[in-house]
């Protein structure tokens, strides 16, 4: 019986929950020539970003925190083929996540972000 129950806790603990599943998204994308694949999520004062991507070949990646009218970037990383990092938004928004493939072929990513509470 209880290692029934150790099994199970260990289990649980193990499978995702349907709100880690709802803040989590995972992509892999063929982006075209001269292409762009744009994400965007809204964050709340309480919550984080955490992103992670990998292309075939380099890419432009950034993110736009989109205040009103205007947009700022607070992370550009050009010719990358690989990055991770965390956002923390100075207040909730919406934010933009855009990968551009600059190059002449297509390109293959994927990437994964994550909201998460602070």
């Amino acid at each position: 019986m209880l290692r029934t129950v150790v099994f199970l806790a260990c289990f649980l603990a193990l499978v995702p929950s349907a709100q880690s599943q709802q803040n989590m998204i995972v992509v892999t994308k063929t982006l075209l020539s001269n292409a762009a694949h744009r994400e965007c999520l809204g964050l709340s004062d309480k919550q984080t970003l955490r992103y992670w991507y990998r292309a075939e070949s380099a890419i432009d990646f950034e993110i736009q925190a989109i205040e009103g009218k205007e947009a700022q970037v607070p992370v550009r990383q050009k010719g990358q083929a690989l990055g991770t990092g965390t956002l923390v938004p100075k207040s909730a928004g919406d934010v933009c996540l855009v990968w551009t493939n600059l190059s002449r072929r297509p390109v293959l990513f994927r990437f994964e972000i994550a909201r998460l509470a602070r």
